[in-house]
């Protein structure tokens, strides 16, 4: 089956009862939570498609992923390792964050600079896109020196890349072709 039909199943289902049973923003935050660890920590990913762990092993790592883990997230877990889906846990994690702030009329997106960025940097961008985009923008920043400046915005499956390394990149690609060109 197409795992993204299989990701998009699952956190359509669980965000369809999360909104029911009025937990939805509780669920968008373990789910977070889950995604950011799954992305941060190979060890849990590795653990998850060990076929000689047990399911209760497996339930035991994705319930200490939380404190004090909500009672729809232990289902959850519960249905993923029933149906042999952890391998797909990320995937669903992601998909469950895209519907919920589509639910909520909520937008996210990601700005790298090279430097931390500055109040008034992070406000003209979420003035700009309020002028694009109707909804909130939950904003992620980060930090990556390589850009050398500048600023790299990713937004939905859109990037604004206007950073420093990028203008470098594009000049050396026209002085190549121009050089070829000559021959």
């Amino acid at each position: 089956m197409n795992i993204g039909l299989i990701s998009k199943r699952y956190a359509k289902a669980l965000l369809e009862s999360a909104t029911e049973n009025g937990c939805a923003d509780r669920l968008y935050q373990e789910m977070r939570v889950l995604e950011r660890t799954l992305k941060t920590t190979p060890e849990l990913v590795k653990a998850m498609r060990n076929p000689t762990l047990g399911l209760n092993t497996k339930r035991l790592l994705l319930s200490s992923v939380h404190h004090n883990p909500s009672e729809i997230y232990l289902r959850f877990v519960d249905l993923v390792l029933k149906n042999r889906r952890e391998s797909q846990l990320r995937n669903i994690a992601l998909r469950f964050e895209e519907f919920y702030r589509a639910s909520i009329g909520e937008n996210a997106g990601v700005l790298i600079t090279a430097v931390p960025a500055e109040k008034d940097v992070i406000d003209r961008i979420h003035s700009i896109f309020s002028k694009v985009m109707p909804g909130r923008l939950e904003l992620e920043t980060k930090v990556d020196e390589s850009i050398g400046g500048g600023f790299i915005f990713d937004f939905d499956t859109y990037r604004l890349d206007a950073s420093v390394r990028s203008q470098l990149n594009a000049i050396k690609n026209q002085l190549i072709a121009e050089n070829n060109r000559r021959g």
